[in-house]
């Protein structure tokens, strides 16, 4: 259990990484090309990056010895947490309940600050002090807290550009973002990259509002800026929210009001890259893990084709549930099950002890996760079939298989190879 946990929490580092890398890397010239809105929305890369890189594994394909392609999914047997790994997590656990009552002490001295909030006519919140907000408080139902001086400090003007500000941020769903950023830092306690990509982040999201702003009342650039300058430069800390008066560089929000807005089609062309870039993140992120393998066939020793019962000549399908150590040796054969039912309990018994006796002789190609070989589970299927007249007892060369003979209720716990037929001659 612990083994896979570190495991995950590696392979989430590492794609949230990679994909946080690049967005760092080209989000000024996205900005600077297709708009702040389109930046913005290149975050998503991220997520979609660690959730491709925490879905199942591709599976490899591998060719058996004799022929044909195997059923490759498997059930891997789950090796034993060490002790290292045990104390590792623990180590983590404590870093993200560190991290979260950080946060936690974080917002609650914002709201502090805020003193009892007052509902006003127009479906505002206003503080009683003057130095915590305007602001958007909450994640699944924010409010627009507004300072106690706000109708005296802003211009009816400026006002109104504050508060399409916060509703911007409102519509984005920003507070809920803020959120889940808040909880991808407190996982990834020990990533730099994820600390510094927080706060690129809601630098970009306040821009992205800015150029909403902008699109709304192209011709109050000036009453914007004028409101910016007006905010008292305190940022108190909002982890789950957004204020008007944080940390984010002021110049590079009054630079962006200086410039015109990107047209439709590179709002389009935008879009268009954005959507495919944030599909090849995940996909990219999903490609690159090491693809696992079951076991599937290695060297075979045919079973031997049972002697006539009574002038009966048997036939039937026996499924032998095989658990193949890491070296392709098995290390148990049970039998599962005999097919048809309606074999007499002899005949099927003597089919049963006949392929396990073959198998257990057999060797088998490990099931590979990250380049390493391990125990894995499987399924064999082994048709016997009278279809061409020969002395009873002669073993044959297993048959190349066609459809595996599956019923169509299978009661197995580990998925099939091949179906491999035995001929009486």
């Amino acid at each position: 259990m612990a083994g896979d946990i570190l495991e995950g929490l590696l392979r989430l580092t590492l794609a949230a990484s990679a994909a946080i890398a690049v967005v760092l890397l080209v989000r000024r010239i996205v900005r600077r090309w297709v708009g702040a809105r389109i930046a913005y929305a290149l975050w998503a890369a991220v997520p979609c990056a660690g959730l491709g890189a925490l879905l199942p594994r591709p599976q490899a394909l591998s060719v058996p010895a004799w022929t044909g392609v195997a059923d490759l999914a498997f059930a891997a047997a789950v090796p034993a947490a060490s002790s290292t790994a045990g104390w590792l997590v623990a180590a983590w656990l404590a870093g993200v309940l560190a991290t979260a009552l950080v946060t936690w002490r974080t917002q609650a001295r914002f709201l502090r600050h805020l003193g009892p909030l007052v509902e006003t006519t127009d479906g505002l919140w206003q503080a009683r002090g003057d130095h915590a907000g305007p602001a958007l408080v909450g994640a699944l139902q924010p409010r627009i807290v507004i300072p106690g001086d706000f109708h005296h400090r802003y211009s009816e003007r400026e006002r109104t550009l504050i508060l399409a500000h916060e509703r911007a941020h409102r519509r984005q769903r920003d507070p809920l973002l803020n959120a889940a950023v808040a909880a991808l830092r407190c996982l990834q306690w020990f990533n730099p990259l994820v600390h510094l990509a927080a706060g690129r982040f809601r630098l970009d999201q306040e821009l992205a509002c800015d150029a909403r702003v902008l699109h709304d009342f192209p011709e109050a650039r000036r009453s914007y800026a004028d409101a910016m300058l007006k905010t008292q430069r305190v940022d108190l800390g909002l982890p789950i929210g957004c204020q008007w008066q944080s940390s984010h560089p002021l110049n590079e929000r009054i630079a962006m009001l200086k410039k015109p807005l990107p047209g439709r089609l590179r709002r389009i062309l935008g879009a268009t890259g954005l959507a495919a870039a944030v599909l090849a993140a995940g996909g990219l992120a999903w490609a690159a893990q090491p693809a696992s393998t079951g076991p599937g066939y290695g060297r075979l020793s045919p079973p031997a084709y049972p002697a006539d019962l009574d002038g009966v000549v048997p036939e039937g399908t026996v499924y032998l549930k095989v658990r193949v150590g890491s070296d392709g040796t098995p290390l148990a054969v049970e039998r599962d099950r005999v097919v048809p039912d309606s074999l007499p309990a002899a005949v099927a018994d003597q089919l049963a002890d006949s392929a396990a006796a073959a198998v257990r002789s057999w060797t088998f190609t490990p099931a590979q996760r990250n380049g390493r070989s391990e125990e894995g589970s499987v399924v064999v299927p082994i048709r016997f079939s009278s279809g061409v007249t020969a002395t009873p007892g002669t073993p044959t060369t297993p048959a190349t298989p066609a459809t595996p003979a599956v019923p169509a209720t299978p009661a197995i716990a580990a998925p099939a190879l091949d179906t491999i037929t035995v001929q009486r001659r």
